[in-house]
This record gives structure tokens, sequence and C-alpha cells, in this order.
């Protein structure tokens, strides 16, 4: 069971990880349709939406870290989608959109290692008892 917590928490980050390439795909590159898809999708049904209100979150609902998982969660979520819509305005003429979109960026980081901490803290505090 353990070893199965482990590799769920593992996948799960995984998954968050190849969401945050999908972002910086989206918010760099103006053709990337298929990416600004994939981050635009409510953060119930992206791929850490589905595991986290589906049966694999159901398993760790008792902890403390699952229950501090969402608001990261949808913090990550609201920071790229500000970052894309800042991105559909004159960002190349107007400086203030620039930074405004780079901190959009950092606050993704910083939302995004919340919730790699909490689900460590999460598989770790299922495991301990």
């Amino acid at each position: 069971n353990t070893a199965k917590d482990q590799a769920s928490g593992s996948l799960v980050k995984a998954d968050l990880m190849v969401f945050k390439q999908n972002a910086y795909r989206a918010i760099s590159n103006s053709d990337a349709d298929e990416s600004r898809e994939i981050v635009s999708v409510d953060y119930h049904y992206c791929l850490f939406g589905q595991w986290y209100f589906g049966e694999q979150g159901e398993r760790f609902k008792n902890t403390t870290g699952f229950a501090q998982i969402d608001l990261p969660h949808q913090q990550v979520h609201q920071s790229i989608m500000q970052a894309l819509t800042r991105r559909e305005e004159n960002w190349q003429g107007d400086e203030n959109i620039r930074n405004e979109i780079v901190t959009n960026v950092k606050e993704m980081e910083l939302s995004s290692q919340t919730l790699r901490n909490k689900i460590d803290m999460m598989v770790d505090e299922k495991n301990i008892h």
C-alpha cells in the first residue's frame, strides 16, 4: 500500500509538471493551441483535478495534506489563466503587461511548489498511520 500511495503521489506530480509545460508552451508560442486548450480546462477536469476529485484522491481524503491541496491547485490554474489573458493584449509594447505575465508565472510556480509539498505531506501522513 505504501508503494502504491507513493506511486500515486509521483504520478499526480508528473501530471502537474506536464500541465506546467503546457502552460509555458501556451505563453511562449501563440500557435500552441493544444497547450492553451489543456491549461484552459477548469481545475476540476485537468488530469490533476480528475485525480483529486476522483477515486484515486479518495484514498487520501482523511489526511491533512489532501485537505490543503485544493487551494494551491486552484491558484496554479488562476495564475496561468491570468497570464494567458494578459498575453492576448499588447505585451510586446507594454512593459507593465510583460511584468504582470512574469508575476503570474512566478505565482504559478510558487503555488505548484506548495502543491508538490502538500502531496508529499499527504502521502507521508497516510503511511504513518
